[in-house]
């Protein structure tokens, strides 16, 4: 999102013809607890899990990567299409979300700095993290 935000930013300034951007991506984690579909699993959710599994998919439903691991047992033809099944729902939400957000211009002050002569390095990273929630809210 911020990479299309960017380059928004950059076609508004005349400073690039077109977007490199093809179209749109989204993941999500998911698996199976405890014999329930979940999405988003937690530490503890992942430690018990059955089936670990990230889905990559384009923004028309395209499938760019699935990777499922059975922890525990096998993985049946129905459980991945249940898993797929729930990512690609999620997914949709997320683009949902996502698509308002990625045109969006950045504030005329710019993105948010990413100075190297920080005290502390990890100050640049908090203060874009810091941007980025209030860009989003």
């Amino acid at each position: 999102m911020a990479f299309a935000r960017a380059t928004s930013r950059l076609i508004a300034a005349g400073d690039l013809a077109r977007s490199p951007l093809s179209g749109a991506v989204a993941a999500v984690s998911c698996g199976v607890v405890d014999g329930a579909s979940l999405l988003d699993l937690d530490y503890s959710e992942d430690s018990r899990a059955e089936v670990d599994a990230n889905v990559v998919m384009t923004g028309d439903g395209g499938l760019v990567e699935v990777q499922a691991t059975a922890e525990r047992t096998p993985l049946t033809r129905a459980s991945l299409d249940e898993l797929l099944a729930l990512a690609a729902g999620a997914i949709a939400q997320l683009r949902t979300l996502q698509t308002p957000q990625s045109q969006r211009p950045w504030p005329s002050s710019g993105p948010p700095s990413t100075a190297t002569d920080a005290a502390d390095p990890r100050d640049a990273q908090r203060a874009q993290l810091r941007e980025f929630r209030r860009l989003l809210s």
